[in-house]
């Protein structure tokens, strides 16, 4: 059995913090926030995600969210990096939105929210004074990424697309063109491939906006070790960066003067 963590969110009256009681919290408000909460642990992958149960606690209302302890580390720390910078910048959009759904909530309710997680008792807390409204995506840069992994689904009518299970990574959605799937000369289902695709990455924590992946091409899956390639590139690399002034650049694309 897989093991198991929770998140909280502890939720009071921002005005009266002893009124808000279980039996006086409207299902509406229960409604919003077992959206958000879902959309912050499983932004891209809901029909794949494991099951999150619900157990709403006293001491206003506590709603106590369990679910694989995988996702709840993931979680823990995206938590600790809002808590940090106070703000969303660095998150990818999907789990900023799922932020900035909590902070309207807040507005809205007149709701004061803590949320924490059994792997990090640091507690963020959202008010309708907090300013989580707002993310900026020029932390975000368009880049290329090489993927290895097994492919454990592909097609689609309307919107073609990769499920490429990769390790360390999960499965990746790509989206992709249905030419390029037709003019397969073998069928690549279970069969374990490279991918050249393109996305977003985010210039400041390194993680990858899942969401933006597109195929370029499949290469040929090379599982040696090839030190002449890796030297090429490196030296290729080398020559292209020479002239650049890399905090210069970085500068630049966070858009500060």
């Amino acid at each position: 059995m897989e093991a198991l963590g929770h998140v909280e969110i502890h939720i009071q009256d921002y005005a009266n913090p002893g009124k808000l009681k279980t039996d006086t919290f409207d299902i509406a408000e229960l409604r919003e926030t077992l959206t958000c909460v879902e959309e912050m642990l499983f932004p891209d992958k809901k029909q794949e995600r494991p099951m999150i149960t619900l157990q709403i606690l006293n001491g206003s209302v506590i709603e106590r969210f369990t679910t694989s302890l995988t996702a709840v580390a993931r979680f823990s720390g995206i938590l600790a990096l809002v808590i940090n910078l106070q703000e969303l910048h660095g998150l990818d959009k999907k789990t900023a939105e799922s932020f900035m759904k909590l902070q309207a909530y807040s507005v809205k309710n007149n709701r004061s929210i803590a949320l924490s997680t059994s792997e990090n008792q640091s507690k963020l807390k959202i008010t309708p004074e907090s300013k989580y409204d707002h993310y900026d995506d020029g932390a975000w840069t368009e880049t290329e990424f090489f993927f290895y992994g097994e492919i454990v689904d592909a097609g689609g009518k309307s919107n073609p697309n990769i499920h490429l299970d990769v390790p360390e990574k999960g499965v990746l959605t790509i989206s992709t063109k249905k030419e390029i799937l037709s003019d397969q000369k073998e069928n690549l289902l279970y069969k374990t491939v490279g991918v050249h695709a393109k996305g977003k990455k985010n210039i400041i924590s390194g993680d990858i906006d899942v969401g933006s992946l597109s195929l370029i091409k499949f290469i040929d899956y090379v599982p040696a070790w090839d030190e002449n390639y890796i030297n090429g590139l490196i030296e290729k690399g080398s020559k292209v960066w020479s002239g650049i002034d890399v905090d210069t650049w970085l500068d630049e694309i966070r858009g500060r003067e």
